[in-house]
C-alpha cells in the first residue's frame, strides 16, 4: 500500500512539474517612448520592473499620430510609404494574438485533464488499476511536453515581432 502512496505522490509531482504555469506576456514602456514586450520578466530592466505589467494576451498597441505621419509622409530621400508594413505588422500581431488564446485554451484543457487524473488517483486499488493510471500519467506529461514546446515557439515569433517592431519604429 505505501508503495502505490509513493507512486501515486510520484505521479502527481510529475504532473505539477511539468506544467510551468499560464504563459504571461510582460509590457513596458522605455524612456525613449518605445513599448517593449517579452515573455521573461527577468529581461526586464531592473528600472522598469516596478511599471511592468503583465497579461496572457499581447497588448493593442495604440495607433500614435506620429506613426501614420511618418509612414503617410516620406520626405526628401527616405523610403517610401511605410503604411504597408505596419498594415502587415498589426496583421500579424493579431496572428500571434489568435495563436495565443489557442494556446492558452489548450493549456485550461491540460489543467483540466490534470486534476481528473489527480482525482482518479486518490482511488486506485491494485496493480491494474495503478498500471492504467501511470499510463493516462505518461500520456497527459507527453501532451505537456507538447504544449511547453508550442508555447516556447509561440515565445519565439513574440520575440521576432517585438524585434522588428522596434526595428520599424526606430528606422522612422
Amino acid at each position: 500500500m505505501r508503495k502505490i502512496r509513493f507512486l501515486l505522490f510520484l505521479a502527481a509531482a510529475l504532473l505539477v512539474a511539468g506544467t510551468t504555469g499560464e504563459a504571461r506576456i510582460y509590457h513596458y514602456t522605455d524612456n525613449n517612448g518605445v513599448t517593449r514586450y517579452t515573455n521573461d520578466l527577468s529581461s526586464v530592466p531592473e528600472s522598469y520592473r516596478n511599471t511592468a505589467k503583465a497579461s496572457r494576451e499581447i497588448p493593442v498597441r495604440p495607433a500614435r499620430a506620429e506613426d501614420d505621419a511618418k509612414a503617410t509622409k516620406p520626405g526628401v530621400g527616405e523610403k517610401p510609404d511605410k503604411s504597408k508594413t505596419f498594415q502587415d505588422m498589426e496583421e500579424r500581431r493579431l496572428e500571434l494574438e489568435a495563436k495565443k488564446q489557442a494556446l492558452d485554451k489548450k493549456y485550461q484543457n491540460l489543467m483540466r485533464q490534470q486534476e481528473k487524473l489527480k482525482d482518479a488517483g486518490k482511488q486506485l486499488k491494485g496493480k491494474k488499476q495503478v498500471r492504467a493510471y501511470e499510463k493516462k500519467v505518461q500520456a497527459l506529461n507527453k501532451k505537456i511536453r507538447a504544449y511547453e514546446e508550442e508555447k516556447n515557439a509561440l515565445e519565439a515569433e513574440i520575440e521576432q515581432y517585438n524585434q522588428k517592431m522596434d526595428n520599424l519604429r526606430d528606422s522612422n
